[in-house]
């Protein structure tokens, strides 16, 4: 969960412009907990962040954490922040953050 505080500080800095914004930096902050239990490094060779492997993660949003054990800090986050969404505004939502992704580029 330490780590997630962490993410969400640093995100939370850009300060969202509307609850699209905000969900998005949440996804992101949630994929990147799951990489961190799952020790997946997100990062490249060269210590940039690998945004091919994100945007792929995003992609396989909700799969990737409805496979986790509900004991997961990154499905617990998941849940609290987009468990009760359709399926329609969560391919929104990964869509915004397929685009906050590319601003790392």
């Amino acid at each position: 969960m330490k780590i997630i505080k962490e993410l969400e500080r640093g995100i939370n800095r850009l300060k969202a412009k509307d609850p699209f914004d905000e969900a998005a930096s949440n996804l992101i902050i949630c994929i990147a907990a799951y990489c961190s239990e799952a020790k997946i490094n997100l990062t490249t060779e060269d210590g940039k962040l690998n945004t091919d492997l994100l945007t792929r993660l995003i992609e396989d949003m909700p799969k990737v954490i409805h496979d986790l054990d509900d004991s997961s800090d990154a499905k617990q986050y998941f849940n609290h922040h987009f468990g009760q969404l359709a399926l329609p505004l969560l391919e929104s939502i990964k869509t915004m953050a397929m685009s906050v992704v590319r601003h790392f580029d």
